[in-house]
């Protein structure tokens, strides 16, 4: 898992629990051993990333939506994905 920080100055790497942090591309002299925060809020950036992209494909099948007789059946589909994608969020699915 990698996520960069502050528009690409800062990257955190998880790789199979052993943390590295990056700035500016190049290894950063920091020693993230063992620390259990940086590792949870690494976590939860990736949980409320992929749930932001899950509400934007939902958000996105809401903007596109046909103008046909099952436009209703497709904003229900969306508006389903969206409670899905928040309930996700809030830890409930």
């Amino acid at each position: 898992m990698r996520h960069e920080f502050a528009d690409g100055k800062y990257t955190v790497i998880n790789d199979n629990g052993k943390l590295t942090a990056l700035r500016h591309g190049e290894p950063w002299g920091r020693d993230l051993v063992g620390d259990n925060l940086v590792y949870w809020m690494l976590i939860e950036v990736d949980t409320l990333r992929a749930v932001n992209q899950e509400l934007l494909e939902a958000c996105q099948t809401l903007v596109g939506l046909p103008n046909t007789e099952d436009w209703i059946a497709t904003l229900r589909l969306a508006v389903d994905q969206a409670r899905a994608a928040i309930a996700k969020a809030e830890g409930q699915a």
